[in-house]
């Protein structure tokens, strides 16, 4: 029961978190090449996975969280220590990957991290509990990174996009930075997330064996 208590209490936490980084001077939190580069706010390498630009891109993220916090990892994984661990390690996975492995000038967002959570508890499940799940997880994140970079009209952001608009903005980040070549879905970010979250499932697995 305690712990439970705890990984709601973290996972709340987390929430609270990003609605902070979104709306209260995202541009502060989000990571800034610029900042960076001159030798300030390297804390933006953890809080850019917290900013967002506006409401969707922040409600879509929380409820990815929701999804992958609570129902993603199995028995062997259960801890509210192994959901942050993945969540941290692959958010700065992403963002290191941001800074140095492409040209992105600015990047904020959840998702990346959210790739990585949903694959280290699938790894987790495959090889200590035997659960197929795990394999078909591991192969949906493949496919919708495929898609991603390949194809970005069909994923989800651009799907609910065409749905429902994106003209209910409660922050002020999407104003202040290249939308055109940043607030599109971020397919680098969300493989750098993957790559931080096997890396996470093999640790939890090594260390569990």
């Amino acid at each position: 029961m305690k712990g439970q208590v705890i990984n709601i209490i973290v996972f709340a936490l987390l929430v609270a978190a990003a609605l902070a980084c979104s709306l209260e001077h995202p541009v502060i939190w989000s990571l800034s090449r610029w900042d960076i580069s001159h030798g300030h706010e390297y804390w933006q390498f953890l809080t850019g996975n917290f900013a967002h630009y506006d409401t969707q891109h922040l409600v879509e993220n929380l409820a990815g969280l929701f999804l992958i916090w609570f129902f993603f990892f199995g028995e062997s994984c259960a801890t509210w220590g192994h959901r942050l661990t993945s969540f941290v390690f692959s958010g700065i996975c992403v963002t290191l990957g941001i800074f140095f492995l492409t040209d992105t000038t600015e990047y904020a967002g959840m998702s990346g991290a959210l790739h990585g959570m949903a694959a280290a508890a699938a790894l987790a499940r495959l090889f200590l509990e035997k659960d197929w799940k795990g394999a078909v997880i591991l192969a949906a994140i493949g496919i919708k990174i495929y898609i991603d970079f390949n194809h970005p009209q069909f994923g989800f952001d651009e799907i609910t996009r065409n749905l429902y608009g994106s003209n209910f903005n409660f922050t002020s980040l999407r104003q202040q930075v290249n939308e055109a070549a940043n607030y599109r879905v971020s397919a680098p970010s969300h493989l750098y997330g993957a790559i931080g979250g096997l890396l996470a499932g093999a640790g939890f697995i090594i260390h569990k064996r």
